[in-house]
């Protein structure tokens, strides 16, 4: 049994496929602005709620309904963050993350990327709730932008290396698609220059 898991293993090296904790470590230093992941963490530091406006993030799943219900306490959540959306576009626009996490131990890594995380689903929720409430306002542009922002965001958690970290990266892209199953009947496209909506 051990002859044949160590030619498994083997066989996964020579093909150049990680497998070892080590391996999915960034292999060099990514300069900061060039490091999706640190525009990221600052962009959940600098959320800034009331205790009512958390409340109502936190209880947020979806749905239009609840954007219309809330219409004001939602527009001050995003028109009071709007950095928090500049340093998400620019994690966009960024294609290597490094969280400054290291796989080589198990339970220090959970515990040091449980907190992120944690920040991370506040700040999922944040663009979700945000471009629903564009959308409803008109404004499918900036709408399509959080969504994408938001795609983005899903690939550089899931790349982190971690489990834990690829499930969270997968609930934001659920999260990117119920927004588009709640917006893409009615949403209003045109071309560049054309003068009206169609």
């Amino acid at each position: 049994a051990n002859r044949r898991l160590q030619a498994e293993i083997d066989r996964i090296i020579a093909a150049g496929e990680p497998i070892y904790p080590e391996d999915f470590d960034p292999k060099e230093e990514i300069p900061d602005d060039q490091n999706a992941a640190r525009f990221l963490l600052q962009a959940a530091s600098a959320i800034n709620l009331t205790t009512d406006q958390t409340k109502l993030l936190e209880g947020y799943h979806g749905g239009s309904a609840v954007v219309r219900e809330h219409s004001d306490e939602v527009r001050a959540i995003i028109e009071g963050n709007a950095q928090v959306f500049d340093l998400v576009r620019r994690a966009r626009g960024v294609s290597s993350a490094d969280w400054g996490v290291s796989s080589h131990t198990p339970t220090a890594t959970f515990n040091a990327i449980s907190p992120v995380l944690s920040g991370q689903r506040q700040l999922a929720r944040l663009l979700h709730l945000s471009a629903v409430q564009q959308h409803l306002s008109g404004d499918d542009g900036n709408a399509v932008g959080k969504l994408r922002d938001l795609l983005a965001m899903s690939d550089a958690l899931a790349g982190q290396g971690t489990i834990i970290a690829f499930l969270t990266g997968t609930a934001c892209a659920g999260l990117c698609s119920n927004a588009i199953e709640e917006t893409a009947a009615t949403l209003a496209l045109r071309a560049e220059s054309a003068p009206s909506k169609h």
